[in-house]
This record gives structure tokens, sequence and C-alpha cells, in this order.
């Protein structure tokens, strides 16, 4: 009926007390559509009001996707230098909520999708205004990078993504890859992993970089070997067992790499006497790693490709390094033959066996490619 502003700003707030006062979500669903409305043609009066419709979501109204997706709209469609600081904080307010949602039954479904929600809101503001990055991106890959199971695609959306951020805002490389080092430990899914192993492996500049990404890596590794010794197979091979543990009933050593405190590969050994002793040694170095989630990735997962990416990975480190001069190349050299042969070797006692992932020979041939350059 009228363009006057003042006029307008009435109608806004009419709308708002509107939302704040109704409980039905049917009222709330058309209201905001009457604000998307009024943005097309009054969109300076309504970043205003920013404050105010951001608030519409509230800690109890994560049912509501429909709802939280218009008001995620007008927040990417409204933020603006005015404003941004304030639509900023609320993202990273709801990036910890999000977090903390259920995931089980059904609400897992909305959960996720409102996890999307965020994460494309997310993308369209750092596209629209890059300074936000590192305010956003930090909270983002701390809360949405160590999900799995239900919620991997939550954190494969999250990895590609900074994938992405990371190639188009050059500027913003070296805060990106160290806080994708740092956040690189708690990275549970092994497709989640791949990415991050790319993104390593690519955007590891400088001689610091590089020593961080091949340090992070290796410490989520861990000793060697990788792979736990397998079964016997059959009663037979138990009786034999049980007949050579008796046999050895004198002291035994135990011998194991590990990481020393300069970086490189050790071994150590430990010398036991009793059975008792023996078995506390040996849950000790099948343990000792357990809570490493990429190693529990190549284990569990039985996954050829990601063992690819790994060896990959730690080869384009390597060779950077060697192409920088670094003094610690020769020792990252042997530590990714150490790490690509158990990783081989692990194929090889697979030979002859059904798996749950089928081994793929290209990525078998990666790996010795990987030996033959180092």
């Amino acid at each position: 009926l009228t363009t006057a502003p003042q006029a307008i700003k009435v109608a806004i707030q009419s709308y708002l007390s509107l939302l704040q006062e109704n409980n039905d979500n049917n009222v709330k669903v058309i209201v905001l559509e009457k604000i998307l409305a009024l943005r097309k043609t009054y969109a300076k009066v309504l970043e205003d009001y920013t404050t105010d419709i951001l608030a519409i979501i509230k800690a109890d109204s994560a049912v509501s996707l429909e709802i939280n997706q218009k008001v995620l709209d007008l927040a990417t469609l409204l933020v603006s230098p005015r404003n941004m600081k304030e639509v900023v904080q609320f993202l990273e307010r709801e990036i910890a909520r999000a977090t903390k949602m259920d995931e089980a039954g059904a609400q897992g479904a909305v959960t996720n999708e409102y996890r999307y929600l965020l994460i494309k809101a997310i993308n369209q503001i750092t596209v629209a205004f890059p300074q936000t990055i590192p305010m956003v991106l930090g909270p983002l890959m701390r809360s949405f990078l160590k999900f799995e199971g239900k919620s991997t695609f939550t954190s494969l959306e999250t990895v590609l993504f900074i994938r992405e951020v990371i190639e188009v805002n050059p500027e913003h490389r070296p805060a990106i890859f160290a806080s994708i080092c740092q956040s690189f430990a708690e990275i549970r899914s092994h497709l989640v992993i791949r990415v991050a192993l790319w993104i390593i492996g690519e955007y590891a500049g400088s001689p610091e970089e590089v020593a961080q990404a091949f340090a992070a890596i290796k410490r989520n590794v861990g000793s060697l070997p990788i792979y736990p010794k397998p079964d016997a197979d059959g009663a037979a091979d138990r009786e034999e067992d049980k007949e050579e543990e008796k046999r050895d009933a004198g002291p035994k050593v135990i011998t194991k790499t590990v990481v020393l405190p300069d970086g490189s590969y050790g071994t150590q050994t430990i010398v036991v006497d009793d059975a008792s002793t023996r078995q506390q040694a040996a849950a000790t170095l099948k343990d000792e790693c357990s809570y490493l989630p990429l190693r529990n990735a190549l284990v569990s997962t039985e996954d050829d490709y990601l063992a690819a990416c790994l060896a990959v990975t730690l080869t384009k480190l390597t060779i950077k390094a060697k192409r920088n001069l670094s003094m610690a190349a020769k020792q990252m050299s042997i530590d990714t033959i150490l790490v690509v042969c158990a990783l081989l070797k692990e194929h090889q006692s697979k030979k002859g066996k059904v798996t749950s992932v089928s081994q793929d020979r290209d990525n078998i041939q990666r790996m010795q490619v990987c030996l033959k350059i180092l």
C-alpha cells in the first residue's frame, strides 16, 4: 500500500512480533516467506533487524527444518559489512549447537540436513566476504570433521568445502593448512581422511609446513607394523600356538618400532620373564596405537585406496622436502619407505584370501611407484 520507510519498518516489526508470539510452525513459515519477499525491495531496511531474525532459531527449534532453512537463507541474503560480525557469531553458535544434536533415529536425518544447511550458508557468506574465512572455518573444522557413521556425509561436505576454500583463497592458505594439520588426528571417517591427505600433500609449501604435515601424518600412523598379525586358522594352528607357548617358558625378547622424540623411527626392546608379563606386553603393543583414527581406518576398513593416498601423500611431502633442501629429507624418505613397505606387506598377506573390500591393483601399483621414486 505504501513505500514509506517508516511504514515498512512497522510492517517488519509486526512480522517479527508474530514470529515470536506464535507457536504454529505453519504461520512462521508464511511470515518468513513474506519477509523474504520484502527483502527484494527493502534489503537495506531489513539489515537493521538481522539480530531479531536470527533469534527465531532457538535451542529447541532444530526439528523445524523448514523454518531454520528460511532463516539461514535470510541471514546469507542480508549479510553486509554492517551486520557481518553478528551473522558470523550466530553461525559459530549454531556450529557448536549442531555438533551436540541428537543423531539417533529419525532425528538423525534432520540433524544432518541442518548441518548441511549450515555448511551451505557458510559457503555463501565466505564467497561474498572472504574476510570471514578465518572466523568461521576454524570452528567448522574443529567440530564437523570428526563425525563418522551416519554423520559421515557432514564431515565429507566439510572437507570438500575446505578444499575449495584453500584453492580459491591463497591468502588464507597458511592458516587453513595449519588448522587441518591440527584437526587431522580427530578425523575418523576413512572417506574424509582421503581428502584431508590430498589437501595436506598438495598445499604444503614452505619447509615448516612440509615438516608439520609429515609429523602429523606419521604421528597418526603410529608404530610399525601397522596391521596386526593375523590369527591362526583352524584348531590345529591354535593347538600349535599353545604348544609353542609351553616350550617358550624362558625369558622372551619383544622388539617394536617406535617414534623417537626427534620424529624418526627407532626400535625398543622389552625383556619379559613370566607368562603374565608377556601377555601384558603383547597387549600393550597391540593397543598402544588403537586410539589413532588413521591407523584404525587402515586396519578396519581394508581400504586399499586409503593406503595408496597415504603412500602418495608421504612421497609428495618427501619430494618437497628434497626440493627445499631440507636436512630432514633423508630421514623422511626412510620413514616413508618403511610405511609404504608395511602397507604393501599387508597386501601380500591377503593374497588368495576373500576380503570385504576387493583389492585394486592400481592402488598397489601406486604404492610400488612411490617406492621406486624414493
